[in-house]
């Protein structure tokens, strides 16, 4: 491995002790699966970040937590989040968040794949990928959890998507 996949390595380590630190707020829904929903951000704007941010906070859904991975973002995200973006999050959400501050960018896929790492090995059930260009239902986290949690030969899922013309039309993908 070079160095910076050893890096990566020893964050993960101090991330999922921090998972397991925090798992508290997990213990009051056993009967639902664990969802660990991964957000990146890179070199965008916050407001993208912060608007699936406030998205997310809509979700029906209660047994979930947010990695939100910066991927070494030039923006200087990770130094400003707890000043700047937190504040901007509903309440209900911020607890659920864990900030991940990339050394060095690991690519999309290389982030991701981080993020899921952690997850599983803090005992999440299932990972989310969300883009921060996305938005999800407020029902959408259930209703995939819904189609698959009695299926164990399904191995990923999707919601449906959906793209929004200028003139407010959505078409289905």
């Amino acid at each position: 491995t070079d160095a910076r996949d050893e890096d990566a390595l020893r964050y993960l380590a101090e991330d999922i002790d921090w998972f397991l630190k925090h798992d508290a707020p997990y213990y009051q829904y056993k009967d639902h699966p664990r969802v660990t929903i991964v957000l990146l951000h890179y070199g965008e704007t916050s407001a993208r970040t912060l608007k699936a941010l406030r998205n997310l906070a809509h979700t029906t859904y209660e047994n979930f937590d947010i990695l939100l991975v910066d991927n070494n973002s030039p923006d200087k995200f990770s130094e400003r989040f707890e000043r700047e973006v937190l504040p901007q999050i509903p309440e209900r959400l911020r607890e659920r968040i864990r900030l991940i501050s990339n050394p060095a960018n690991l690519g999309y896929t290389g982030a991701n794949n981080q993020a899921a790492r952690l997850a599983l090995a803090a005992g999440s059930d299932y990972v989310l990928f969300f883009n921060n260009d996305a938005l999800i239902e407020k029902d959408g986290i259930q209703k995939m959890i819904d189609a698959i949690k009695d299926r164990p030969e399904i191995g990923a899922a999707s919601p449906g998507l959906w793209v929004y013309q200028e003139d407010g039309q959505a078409e289905s993908l």
